[in-house]
C-alpha cells in the first residue's frame, strides 16, 4: 500500500509498504480524507520535533512514521477483542494515545499524559491506504455527517476543549487572536456555547470573511489598527473583553491579550510556543487577571464536536479550501499552506478518489 512518511527536515516520501493487520483491540480503516495540520507543516520545515527521533515511550515508534493526525475513514477489518465496532462504520479517529497510568491520567487529564503519543506524529497516521488504531480512537459518527467534515474533528476539538473549560456558557465577550484553523475552531466554539460577542484578530485581512462565517462579530487587522484601543472601544464602558484566546503565541500577542482584558479576565493560551516569553506580574494582580492553558481535547470534547456537526450547531464546511491527491502533499499542501497562508485553512488530502482542486 502507499504511505506518506516522514524522514526528516524537507524529507517527506510516498512508500510502498505491507498492508497491516489488527491486532487485539483495534481496527483496520480506509481512510478518506486527512486534513494538513500547521504541526505537519512546522515538522517539515524544522526537522523532527513531536516526531521522535528516537524510540517512543509509549508507541516504541521512530523515523519514518506515517504522516497525518487529523483523519475521517471507514472501518475495513477488526481486530480480536473489538466490541461496537464493524466492517463499514464510518469513523473520525480521536488520535492522541495515553499510557492510562501517569498522574495526569489518574487527574482525568489524558490530554495531558506524560507519555502522551499520536497517530501521525508518534504512531503511523492516516496518509496512507490503511490505518491501523486502537477501537476506541474510531470515534463513530452518525449516517448525516459529511466523511470531509469528520476530518475537520480532530482542530474544532482543539478549540471545543479550550472553549469548554474555560468559558461558562452565555459569556458576552471575547477576544480570539489569530484566523487559522485553530483561531477558527474557537469562534465556532465560542458562538455554540453563547457567547455574544467575539473579537478575532488577524494581521491578514484576507481571514475576516473567514472569521465572519465561523460567528465573529468583529475583525481586527493588528497590522493596522491598534488591538486594545479597538477593543476597549468595543466593550461597554471601555471594560475590556472577560476571554482572551492566544493562538498566535508571540510576545506581541500575549501582551496584546492581556492589556485587552478586564478586571478578573482570562487569557487562554491555545499556541504552542517556540521559546518564552515575558510578563509583568502586575498586569495579572492588579487586576486580578489569570493566565491559563488549554491542551488538545480530551474524549468528551471529540463526541460533542461530532453532535455539533451532526445537528447543526455548527457547520465547517467553509473551512475546507482545498483537496488534493495523497501525491501532491508537499506541493499543493505544504507549500501552499506556506506560500499562500491568506487564502488557505484546511487543506484535505482526499483518499477516497484521484483527489480534486
Amino acid at each position: 500500500m502507499r504511505a506518506l512518511r516522514f524522514y526528516g527536515k524537507e524529507d517527506v516520501r510516498l512508500d510502498d509498504v505491507p498492508v497491516p493487520s489488527p491486532g487485539h483491540g483495534q481496527v483496520r480503516l480506509k481512510p478518506a480524507f486527512v486534513g494538513i495540520c500547521g504541526t505537519d507543516v512546522h515538522e517539515y520545515t524544522r526537522g523532527a520535533t513531536l516526531i521522535p527521533k528516537d524510540i517512543h515511550p509509549l508507541t516504541a515508534q521512530t523515523l519514518p512514521v506515517t504522516l497525518g493526525h487529523e483523519i475521517s475513514g471507514v472501518i475495513d477489518a477488526i481486530g480480536s477483542g473489538v466490541e461496537g465496532r464493524s466492517a463499514g462504520d464510518r469513523v473520525a479517529v480521536q488520535p492522541i494515545l495515553s499510557d492510562g497510568d501517569c498522574d495526569a491520567c489518574e487527574q482525568g487529564r489524558p490530554n495531558c499524559c506524560l507519555r502522551q503519543g499520536f497517530y501521525g506524529l508518534s504512531a503511523n497516521g492516516g496518509l496512507a491506504d490503511y490505518l491501523i488504531v486502537e477501537a476506541v480512537n474510531a470515534r463513530q459518527i452518525p449516517d448525516n455527517m459529511p466523511l470531509e467534515q469528520a476530518a475537520l474533528v480532530e482542530p474544532l476539538a482543539v478549540g471545543w476543549h479550550a472553549v469548554r473549560t474555560h468559558v461558562p456558557h452565555g459569556s458576552g465577550l471575547a477576544l480570539v487572536i489569530g484566523a487559522g484553523p485553530i483561531g477558527l475552531a474557537i469562534v465556532q466554539a465560542l458562538k455554540a456555547h453563547g457567547v455574544g460577542d467575539i473579537i478575532v484578530v488577524d494581521t491578514n485581512s484576507a481571514k475576516k470573511d473567514y472569521a465572519s462565517r465561523a460567528g465573529a462579530h468583529h475583525f481586527i487587522n493588528s497590522l493596522e489598527e491598534d488591538v486594545i484601543q479597538t477593543c476597549a472601544r468595543l466593550t461597554p464602558g471601555r471594560a475590556g473583553v472577560q476571554f482572551a484566546f492566544d493562538t498566535a503565541g508571540k510576545q506581541a500577542t500575549l501582551d496584546q491579550c492581556v492589556s485587552s482584558l478586564r478586571v478578573g479576565g482570562t487569557v487562554v493560551n491555545v499556541a504552542i510556543w517556540g521559546g518564552s516569553a515575558s510578563v509583568m506580574p502586575n498586569a495579572f494582580t492588579l487586576g486580578e487577571k489569570k493566565y491559563s492553558g488549554s491542551a488538545v481535547y480530551v474524549e468528551r470534547d471529540y463526541d460533542e464536536v461530532i453532535s455539533a456537526i451532526s445537528t447543526g450547531v455548527i457547520d465547517p464546511g467553509f473551512m475546507v479550501t482545498s483537496r488534493i491527491r495523497l501525491e501532491d502533499f508537499v506541493e499543493h499542501g505544504l507549500m501552499k499552506i506556506l506560500r499562500d497562508p491568506g487564502s488557505t485553512v484546511k487543506v484535505l488530502v482526499d483518499l477516497t478518489t484521484e483527489g480534486r482542486d
